[in-house]
């Protein structure tokens, strides 16, 4: 077990957790999501790619709005789109207090006080999508402390997305 603080003073009393490997995109995206969820406490993680420039949405996970199951959240794809321009916080702790809140707040059915995420990058540095979370409420103003956690496992997530594609090309390649 390990036992802390998390920095908004929450309890991280913890029971170790082992994550097998995995070689699979959609598996670790899973994974990730109930490690982050764990970690900063918010409720609703997806990920979004985009094709043609059209958001869509690879996973989500709720864990207490009460969507069903993988849920399309086709709204985040706004959010998405931040991440990967660069706009705004990557963590923002209280949304009402971001200068475009009132403008994002209208694309969403679901009460939002606070939203994280970060893109989804190739190796060149173009991001082809991003992931992204929201909770009811605003959040403690040190959760922006976990950026560099969700920085990380966005970037293994990308790595994995990157590796995952060139196998698959390689052995389409392999029987042509």
């Amino acid at each position: 077990r390990f036992r802390g603080l998390h920095p908004s003073g929450r309890d991280l009393t913890l029971t170790m957790l082992t994550f097998p490997p995995t070689a699979s995109f959609e598996t670790a995206l899973r994974t990730a999501f109930v490690h982050l969820h764990r970690r900063l406490g918010i409720m609703l993680w997806t990920a979004i790619r985009f094709e043609a420039g059209q958001p869509v949405a690879m996973l989500t996970r709720d864990h207490g709005y009460g969507l069903p199951e993988d849920q399309v959240v086709r709204w985040a794809g706004a959010f998405a789109q931040r991440y990967v321009v660069g706009h705004g916080p990557r963590i923002a702790p209280r949304l009402d207090l971001l200068p475009d809140a009132g403008d994002l707040a209208t694309t969403v059915p679901l009460r939002l006080g606070a939203c994280a995420g970060a893109p989804l990058v190739l190796d060149g540095g173009s991001a082809f999508g991003a992931i992204c979370a929201f909770h009811p409420t605003p959040l403690p103003e040190a959760i922006v402390l976990e950026q560099p956690a969700l920085e990380l496992v966005a970037h293994l997530l990308s790595t994995l997305w990157q590796t995952e594609r060139r196998v698959a090309e390689t052995s389409q390649l392999a029987q042509q």
